[in-house]
């Protein structure tokens, strides 16, 4: 059995990949934020064996869109085992930058294009200031999941997610004219970062910055070349 956690274009892909290696069952697992799925989304659905959704209104939802393959609804955040502790929470703190006094938003999602990281981040620096007591914590991949490095020596290696914040928060300082609040990207082997405003690098071992002035930039890092995969 093979489950398959992508949106619906990508199933043939992995449908024909799983019955080369003789994968008997092929599940897939995905989700849909309106009431109507996309025309040609019923079709690559029901190739699969079974599909997964997290809640009964998706299950309607795909039903009513013209899936005809069983479908079985597993919540995305089951029931925890038990509640969180002090110590629990000590030790998210510790990953994350300072943030006490501040009103958190956050964000759940893989690095991809259509997640609208960029946007988001655009959205905060409109909205927000430095001064502001608000923070943005991003948890996301490390590397860029639709992209690779094209530059000589490094083709078709992934691209690291942290250079792309790096300059999203660059535009949204020259856009704005202002430094945002200090947003936070924290992923599986990016686990402490913080904002570091005299080159608007995120704050980690190779950081020798001085102390913080206000409205102080150094340029930016070059950006990696970039090729669709």
């Amino acid at each position: 059995m093979s489950i398959i956690h992508f949106v619906a274009e990508y199933y043939p892909h992995f449908i024909g990949r799983e019955c080369r290696r003789g994968t008997r069952c092929v599940l897939g697992h995905t989700v849909w934020e309106t009431d109507r799925l996309p025309g040609h989304s019923p079709a690559l659905i029901n190739r699969l064996d079974a599909v997964i959704v997290p809640s009964e209104w998706n299950r309607q939802v795909f039903r009513d869109s013209g899936v005809v393959i069983p479908i079985w609804v597993v919540p995305h955040l089951p029931r925890p085992e038990r509640a969180a502790t002090v110590e629990d929470r000590v030790r998210l703190q510790r990953r994350l930058p300072p943030l006490p006094g501040r009103r958190i938003f956050y964000t759940v999602s893989t690095w991809l294009e259509r997640k609208s990281i960029g946007p988001l981040v655009a959205a905060f620096a409109e909205a927000f200031s430095h001064d502001d007591p608000v923070a943005l914590v991003i948890k996301t991949s490390v590397h860029d999941l639709e992209r690779v490095r094209r530059d000589p020596g490094h083709e078709g290696e992934s691209v690291p997610v942290l250079p792309q914040f790096e300059a999203m928060i660059g535009r949204a300082v020259l856009r704005q004219g202002r430094l945002p609040p200090p947003p936070s990207a924290c992923s599986p082997t990016i686990c402490r970062i913080a904002s570091c405003t005299p080159c608007m690098r995120w704050a980690t071992a190779s950081c020798r910055c001085a102390a913080p002035k206000a409205g102080v930039s150094a340029p930016s890092r070059p950006p990696v070349p970039l090729a669709r995969s």
